[in-house]
């Protein structure tokens, strides 16, 4: 039997280098690495699993009791470990004075997509049209794959990271905030 190899939760380090990075300019193109990082970290998203698949209105916005707001999924994912179609996403909350994890980045990016498009991920146009920044057209699966090995590129970060390694650091997060599995 072979020994199961984990993906290494991006380091405190590096992944403070990514927020400096996706926030260091304001483009379209940055401005998607943000809302996929936020979405993958705050939802726990594997590396390619139903990426291609989302869409805006998979995404919705409300207040809890404490009038706190925060972003939840519309619809259930099958996923890997849950295949009877209930994932277990969490939301996306929007914590004072953080920069790691702002619904602004969400509601920015999603005010600013092709509305004739439905898939969220869209391809970021070099100059906005008319406040639309993104085409009409899907990046792709490999593209959407590999977003976080490209993001580690630009960043010049000291490791090259995959998607799943944001799963990774999720549970590390978690796991350090002490919140249960």
């Amino acid at each position: 039997m072979s020994a199961v190899e984990h993906h290494q939760a991006i380091t405190d380090d590096n992944l403070q280098q990514v927020y400096e990075f996706v926030t260091s300019q304001d483009s379209a193109k940055h401005l998607q690495y943000k809302v996929f990082l936020n979405i993958m970290l705050s939802f726990g998203r594997r590396g390619w699993e139903n990426l291609a698949g989302l869409r805006g209105m998979d995404f919705a916005v409300t207040r809890d009791d404490n009038e706190i707001m925060y972003v939840y999924l519309t619809r259930d994912f099958q996923t890997k470990n849950h295949q009877d179609n209930k994932s277990s996403d969490g939301h996306m909350f929007q914590i004072k004075d953080s920069h790691r994890f702002p619904l602004k980045p969400l509601v920015k990016y999603m005010r600013h997509l092709k509305p004739i498009c439905q898939a969220f991920f869209q391809v970021p146009r070099p100059e906005p049209i008319e406040n639309i920044f993104y085409n009409n057209v899907h990046p792709g699966n490999n593209k959407l794959g590999n977003f976080v090995r490209t993001i580690s590129e630009e960043a010049g970060l000291s490791k090259i990271y995959t998607n799943h390694c944001l799963r990774a650091t999720t549970v590390h997060i978690l796991d350090k905030a002490q919140i249960p599995s």
